[in-house]
């Protein structure tokens, strides 16, 4: 059986999403001392009166001389995810705690794979397009989650272009 959608407003997970975020954030930082990473809250559950998975997701953005070293050192500490789409300046690591799913979204600063906390930005500051996402959102609530997916990058290539695709 595949896994359905199930969505919570932004709202009703802050007070658990947050403080993980809060706790990650400084273990990434110490983890990258001194390496002038940016650690970003990204994803549905950073965004006021989004619908979220109830999962968090963070974006480390690294400047490229540093990159595969930062992905050797997550891959230490937690699961590849989507591998597939890896590449010299993206990877995807994953994480599960107390039920709460986290991926960390490695990206080269200014590559065209850093475009995930400028995406965050852009539904904060337009909450029309936010209202389009949340309506894709609940037409996918309970449903299948791949036909989600399939239906999201649709929307973010639309909405962003080719770089939109890569906000899974």
């Amino acid at each position: 059986m595949n896994k359905k959608t199930e969505f919570f407003h932004q709202k009703d997970v802050v007070r658990i999403i947050d403080p993980l975020f809060k706790e990650y954030y400084a273990i990434l930082k110490e983890v990258f001392l001194n390496k002038n990473v940016d650690i970003q809250h990204i994803g549905s559950s950073a965004i006021p009166h989004a619908l979220t998975k109830k999962d968090l997701d963070i974006q480390i953005r690294v400047p490229e001389k540093y990159f595969e070293i930062a992905v050797k050192i997550l891959a230490e500490l937690y699961k590849e995810h989507h591998s597939e789409l890896w590449s010299e300046q993206f990877a995807i690591m994953t994480h599960f705690e107390n039920g709460i799913h986290i991926d960390f979204v490695i990206t080269v600063i200014n590559s065209k794979y850093d475009n995930f906390y400028k995406v965050r930005d852009y539904f904060i500051a337009n909450p029309v397009e936010l209202e389009k996402y949340n309506t894709l959102k609940l037409k996918f609530q309970g449903k299948d989650y791949l036909e989600y997916t399939r239906a999201k990058r649709i929307f973010f290539t639309e909405m962003f272009g080719e770089q939109g695709d890569m906000n899974l």
